[in-house]
């Protein structure tokens, strides 16, 4: 407990009451949940399934957000039983959670009703029971800069 970088405190130490301190607190320590490692560099996990989600994945990167999960598989309830975001990111510290799709809008994929309603469905189930931030960037927003802008502001200001 005495060391040369304490000496000015060294005539208040009180030895045994730190030495009680650190009986009462060491024998009861419960373990409530893992501490993420705190580094420079967090590490991408997963793969992009196609070049519109790779070409994504570049610029998330060129703009400096932190390192977003691709294809991560979060479980939902009832007939739905998981959704896929293109890319996630959560930050247990922070209490942050985000799911990025990126939606083509061809009839057969996200332009029709009923592929729209099942994904606010998903919207909805992972905002109100989930806690998780999601914004749906729609695949022809990269070509079109004001629309893209839209869309990182809103994850950047989640982000901050």
């Amino acid at each position: 407990m005495r060391t040369y970088r304490n000496i000015i405190y060294h005539d208040i130490f009180d030895r045994i009451l730190a030495t009680d301190l650190i009986k009462k607190y060491s024998t009861n320590i419960i373990f409530r949940h893992s501490i993420p490692a705190v580094t420079d560099q967090q590490i991408q996990i997963g793969i992009s399934t196609n070049w519109t989600e790779q070409a994504f994945r570049n610029l998330f990167t060129n703009r400096d957000f932190p390192p977003f999960d691709a294809q991560h598989v979060i479980q939902l309830m009832g007939s739905i039983p998981s959704t896929t975001p293109d890319f996630y990111y959560e930050e247990p510290s922070m209490n942050k959670k985000l799911a990025i799709y990126i939606d083509g809008l061809s009839k057969k994929i996200h332009g029709n009703k009923k592929r729209k309603k099942i994904d606010d469905f998903i919207t909805q189930a992972l905002e109100n029971f989930y806690h998780m931030k999601v914004v749906r960037i729609p695949a022809t927003a990269k070509n079109d800069p004001k629309i893209l802008d839209f869309y990182l502001q809103e994850i950047a200001n989640y982000l901050k």
